[in-house]
């Protein structure tokens, strides 16, 4: 799939939120750009995979729990497991108040969900970050040839394209998370995260 789309003569891009790159841009000069929609496109479906075993793992653990309340009767607790059951199946990872009246021994569940949910939007927010990375670094060496080939306009067009395609895309809400400088520039490689593994096994319930 391409990245880019060549109409009426402009250059448009395929990422929502990002700049359109410069239209004097040839089609191997932008095989750095494609490359990091393909690698956005990998790390979402990871990304997915590893929410997905999570998701199951924890409602399957629900399941388990809810079932011993209704043993006992627990009114309260079971509506309070079958609604953390319909959150978690429609993707919503929010914590929710009324998981507190559910068991000791699942509130500690839902906070190892927390943490791993945590690691595992850590991970695809690096993974993006060293794809960025290198479709800049690419960018930088391109911004580079021009500038010794005295190309000074389009080093310069060039130059503050990437200073838009680093800035990450507006957030739908206001959000304190990752702000920084949006006019360094450079972008600093992020560390390589271990990788996400998903050992999450519920715990079984206290006698």
């Amino acid at each position: 799939m391409c990245l880019f789309f060549l109409v009426t003569g402009s250059l448009f891009s395929a990422v929502e939120g990002r700049p359109l790159a410069p239209d004097f841009l040839s089609e191997e000069q932008l095989e750095s750009l494609k490359e990091y929609e393909i690698a956005l496109k990998a790390n979402e479906d990871k990304h997915l995979g590893y929410m997905s075993k999570l998701n199951d793992k924890y409602t399957e653990a629900l399941g388990v729990a809810k079932e011993r309340m209704v043993k006992i009767g627990a009114v309260r607790a079971i509506k309070a497991l079958e609604g953390e059951i319909i959150r978690i199946e429609a993707n919503d990872t929010r914590r929710s108040k009324d998981i507190e009246a559910a068991p000791d021994y699942v509130r500690k569940m839902r906070s190892q969900y927390d943490q791993f949910v945590f690691r595992v939007n850590n991970l695809k927010r690096s993974r993006d970050g060293e794809a960025l990375y290198a479709a800049d670094r690419s960018l930088a060496e391109l911004q580079l040839q021009l500038t010794k080939s005295d190309q000074l306009e389009k080093a310069l067009k060039l130059r503050q394209y990437r200073e838009e395609f680093k800035r990450p895309p507006k957030p739908k809400e206001s959000s304190q998370e990752n702000k920084g400088d949006d006019n360094n520039e450079e972008i600093n490689p992020p560390e390589d995260p271990e990788p996400v593994d998903v050992p999450f096994e519920p715990e079984p319930e206290p006698e």
